[in-house]
């Protein structure tokens, strides 16, 4: 729910999160973008940071290994997450990434996808992101979505509307 990489999340320390007032700090050494910034979280994210609060780790979500292994667990819970559902791949989700399988660049592009709408413009989800390059952002949105809800609200001339 952040659209972060994973080395962003996972570089997130404790002294960064202000649960108050639901943000976190995301320094330009964790960041693409090269730049401090204090970023607004959404309010499930808060509510389950909460549950995790007052843990001894410095880092929220600490990993001791090598960034790769945790392909290696990713993978793991996803092949212990198929289920029987009649599917053809047998995939839970409804269109599987590479080789079957979801990355963590498919989660950030369907968290693009899916966010970016009337209500957000794309400089606000660069911010997000935290994308150096507004180039970068474009190339994460599927416009296949977005296309089908700009052609629903186009203008139909009255004459057409009695036709329709």
């Amino acid at each position: 729910m952040t659209g972060w990489r994973i080395g962003q999340i996972l570089e997130r320390r404790w002294q960064d999160i202000d649960l108050e007032a639901g943000t976190a700090l995301s320094l330009a050494e964790h960041n693409k973008g090269r730049r401090d910034e204090r970023i607004p979280l959404h309010p499930a994210i808060v509510e389950h940071l909460h549950q995790l609060e007052g843990s001894f780790a410095s880092h929220v979500f600490p990993w001791n290994h090598h960034e790769r292994t945790l392909w290696a667990h990713f993978d793991e819970i996803q092949s212990n997450a198929k289920l029987d559902d009649g599917t053809e791949d047998g995939c839970p989700m409804p269109k599987c990434g590479k080789e079957g399988w979801y990355g963590f660049h498919d989660l950030r592009r369907g968290f693009a996808t899916e966010n970016w709408n009337e209500d957000m413009d794309l400089f606000q989800l660069q911010a997000l992101m935290q994308h150096k390059s507004l180039e970068t952002t474009k190339g994460y949105v599927s416009m296949a979505g977005k296309l089908k809800r700009t052609v629903d609200g186009l203008n139909v001339p009255d004459v057409l509307k009695g036709v329709m």
